[in-house]
């Protein structure tokens, strides 16, 4: 049995049983710090309730409500959150780790410095999300849309297959993978162009110095690359000086700022 907390006064407003909570109305309530590993959530109302730091180890969340709900450092590994909605949704810190969330509604959810290694994110939206200091090593992504997330995560051995990376709002230029993937769209079927991406993509222990240096050999490609790459830089981000100052040069010549972002080149 669980004990449901008011959020208002802390008195007990109601004893549960965490195995039947499936369809439960928990909107606004208090489970901080619950243990609810393996509960039946499914469907479950939880609009703005505080999760924070409580333990759903496995628990099935698929379908529930979960909108501008706090699970910041909710521990959430392995749990099924297919189709839920949790626009709004504070998942700082939360582990995720193996968790399903496809078809997920995570909209404008905070997901900086969050644990999603291996996690499913099938077709899921994450349209404006913080994913800043995430851990999304060997996530399934595909199909998810990322339009105007903040990317700086960790992506190594992410599938971004058919990935909606519009309007982006940061990068992890240090990201071997996004950076390829991002060239690898700017390319469409242009061989040589194909080919500057795969080295990218293969030469993991190369830095931007080094790819520099490698540039001067190629000098149609390389600024090709840097073009296709300009758009990306956002002010005060840790984009390369290379990059950055061919994005100054395309800015100065449209009349826009790098701050906005509205120089946007398609992907």
């Amino acid at each position: 049995m669980i004990k449901i907390r008011a959020m208002w006064d802390d008195r007990v407003i109601l004893e549960l049983d965490a195995e039947c909570l499936a369809g439960a109305s928990l909107a606004r309530t208090d489970l901080a710090r619950t243990d609810l590993a393996g509960a039946n959530l499914a469907g479950a109302n939880l609009t703005g309730a505080d999760l924070l730091g409580a333990y759903l180890l496995g628990a099935n969340l698929a379908g529930a409500n979960l909108a501008g709900a706090s699970l910041a450092g909710t521990v959430l590994a392995e749990a099924d959150l297919a189709g839920a909605n949790l626009e709004g949704a504070n998942l700082e810190g939360a582990n995720l780790t193996s968790a399903n969330l496809s078809d997920a509604n995570l909209t404008r959810a905070t997901l900086t410095a969050a644990d999603l290694l291996g996690v499913y994110l099938m077709n899921a939206n994450l349209t404006e999300a913080d994913l800043s200091g995430a851990n999304l090593a060997g996530a399934c992504l595909f199909g998810a849309n990322l339009t105007g997330a903040d990317l700086r995560a960790n992506l190594a051995g992410a599938d971004l297959s058919r990935v909606n990376l519009t309007n982006l709002k940061n990068i992890d230029w240090q990201s071997h993978l996004l950076i390829a993937e991002l060239l690898k769209r700017a390319a469409g079927d242009d061989v040589e162009h194909l080919r500057t991406a795969g080295l990218i993509l293969l030469c993991t222990d190369w830095g931007w110095s080094k790819f520099v240096k490698a540039g001067k050999q190629l000098p149609g490609e390389w600024q090709w690359a840097l073009t296709a790459l300009a758009p990306y830089v956002r002010d005060g981000d840790e984009a390369p000086r290379a990059v950055r100052r061919v994005a100054s040069e395309i800015a100065t010549r449209s009349g826009v700022s790098i701050r906005d972002g509205s120089h946007h080149y398609p992907t």
